[in-house]
Order: C-alpha cells, then sequence, then structure tokens
C-alpha cells in the first residue's frame, strides 16, 4: 500500500505543477507600450491588476499561485512599472484613463468577451473605473484592500501609521532616508525603506519577510514618469467615488484585512455603495492577506469566481 501512497502523491504533485505551468512570460505591445506579462494555469482567465503606483506584479508571487489551479492567471506590470516599457512622452502617455483602457486592450490582446478582475490596494482605482467605463466587458471583480474612494479616511490611517511605527523603525528609517546612499538613489537603501513604511500594513509584522518587493533598475525614472503623468489629470479621478459607484452592478468581492492602515469603515461603505457587493474580513491579515492567511485568501477567491450570480 505505501508503493500505491507514494504514487498517488507523486501524481498530486504532477498534476499540481502542471496546473501552475507559466504559459506565456514576456513583452506584448499594448495601446502602443511594450508590456511585461507572465501568464500562469488554466481555466477561467483572471486579469491581476497590482497596486502601486511603479509597483509590480512580483510581489503577488508565490502566493496567488494556489488559485492557478483552477484559473489562468494574468499578472502583468502596467506601463512604467516593473518590466514593462516607459512611454515617450509620459506627461501625455501616462493618465488614469490611458491605464483603464490597458486594461480593455489587454482583455482583446487575449481574445476575452468579458474579463475577471483581481486588483490590489491602488489597483482596485483602475479596476473600479473599468468597471464603470466597460460594464459590458467584465464579469466579476475581485478589490483586495482596495484604496479609499474619497479622501475622508485619510486622517484614520495616519493615525493608524503613527500609532503601529515604533520609535527604532522611525529611527531606522531617519537614518536611511539621510544616508548618501539613498540620496544617490540606491535600490537597495530605498527597498529598505519601503519595507519600513510596509510593516505597519501586517498583522505578524515577521510575515514582512515574504513580502518580495521587487524594483527595476530605472524605478526611480519610472516612478517620476507616473507621477508626472497620473498627476496631470488628478482632479478628474481624485474624487468621491461612493456615489457613483451603484453604477457597478456586476459581483464584488471585497477583501479586507482588519490590521489594514485602511479602516474597515471604509471597505463597508464600498460594499454598501455597489450594487452586489460581499466583504470578507481577515482577522489576522493586514493589507496582504494574500501573505497573511493564504488558505482562507484562497478560499474566498475560489468561492467568489465559482457561484452562480
Amino acid at each position: 500500500m505505501r508503493w500505491l501512497t507514494l504514487i498517488l502523491v507523486m501524481m498530486m504533485a504532477a498534476m499540481s505543477s502542471e496546473a501552475q505551468k507559466t504559459s506565456f512570460e514576456g513583452l506584448k505591445e499594448i495601446n502602443g507600450v511594450k508590456m511585461y506579462f507572465k501568464v500562469v494555469g488554466e481555466g477561467d482567465p483572471l486579469l491581476v491588476v497590482h497596486g502601486g503606483p511603479a509597483m509590480n506584479h512580483d510581489y503577488f508571487l508565490p502566493h496567488l499561485l494556489p488559485l492557478a489551479k483552477k484559473h489562468q492567471l494574468i499578472f502583468y506590470d502596467q506601463r512604467a512599472s516593473g518590466r514593462s516599457d516607459i512611454p515617450r512622452d509620459s506627461s501625455k502617455s501616462i493618465s488614469h484613463e490611458i491605464m483603464v483602457a490597458d486594461i480593455d486592450a489587454i482583455r482583446r490582446e487575449f481574445g476575452l468577451k468579458k474579463i475577471d478582475i483581481f486588483a490590489h490596494s491602488w489597483g482596485a482605482k483602475l479596476a473600479v473605473n473599468y468597471a464603470m467605463d466597460y460594464p459590458e466587458n467584465i464579469g466579476r471583480l475581485i478589490l483586495s484592500n482596495p484604496v479609499t474612494f474619497s479622501h475622508e479616511y485619510d486622517s484614520l490611517q495616519i493615525a493608524s501609521i503613527a500609532a503601529k511605527t515604533t520609535g527604532h523603525n522611525a529611527d531606522r528609517k531617519k537614518v536611511l532616508v539621510s544616508s548618501k546612499e539613498f540620496l544617490d538613489a540606491d535600490l537597495g537603501v530605498y527597498k529598505q525603506v519601503l519595507q519600513l513604511n510596509y510593516i505597519t500594513s501586517f498583522f505578524d509584522t515577521t510575515n514582512i519577510e515574504k513580502l518580495d518587493i521587487v524594483l527595476a533598475h530605472d524605478f526611480f525614472r519610472q516612478n517620476a514618469s507616473l507621477m508626472k503623468g497620473l498627476y496631470r489629470d488628478m482632479g478628474k479621478y481624485d474624487i468621491n467615488y461612493y456615489p457613483h459607484l451603484r453604477r457597478i452592478a456586476i459581483p464584488v468581492l471585497i477583501l479586507h484585512g482588519k490590521a489594514d492602515n485602511i479602516p474597515l469603515e471604509a471597505d463597508e461603505r464600498l460594499m454598501a455603495s455597489v450594487s452586489n457587493g460581499t466583504l470578507v474580513v481577515f482577522d489576522s491579515s493586514g493589507h496582504f492577506p494574500f501573505i497573511e492567511e493564504n488558505n482562507k485568501f484562497t478560499d474566498a477567491v475560489t468561492a467568489f469566481l465559482n457561484r452562480n450570480n
């Protein structure tokens, strides 16, 4: 019987490996810009929209890969992010509207009539705008720890960060940002600063080691291009979204980690604002429930994608 059990274990491992097989990795031209893609798994496609701006898809890995057992995960780096190109004229080629249009161009590139979207943090703003601007092209929407959709909660977030910032980490950050290496745009030092910023976003601060922050070699130029382009149309997109969200009629899953600096009230309001929303709260997570409570996260997303309405 032991040999039979061993064979079954090996078969299951092989099936799991096959389910998470990378079917494409490289650049595709989207709306005139070469953008980086990594496509993993098989099944109904799920487009993964990373946070930022200026982050990339790497921090999702390997945490989202359990979803690839039943779904084709389409990871991509937004324009001027990660391994994707920086447009030549960021003042004209980077904006919220263009980055939302990129999502629809990706849908067409992959030959999809409709697309399901998973968006995290700031990426939720792009996804929500996509759901409102292209309602006929989206099936389901998952918003994991989304940014707030008005400035009413800013003071609560600032207070939460301050309360969870230890004196040691504050002092360490001051040393780093005043160092010659930081002023010389050393990526290694900047990564340490980001880790100190993100540590207050975890329920268990030791889990910061599981957050893979990958900075592109031209990260600072990317960041400058994004800020230049996005701030240009900030007036149009820096609004109170909540009164407009009723237009989103598709099923929406909202994931919230209780230890996030973004208050639960914001996600409760978001759920009440959309027409068909479901809120799942993670008691032992912060801003990254796919890292801190991976099994619960995977189960919640899988159940939502497989339900009938």
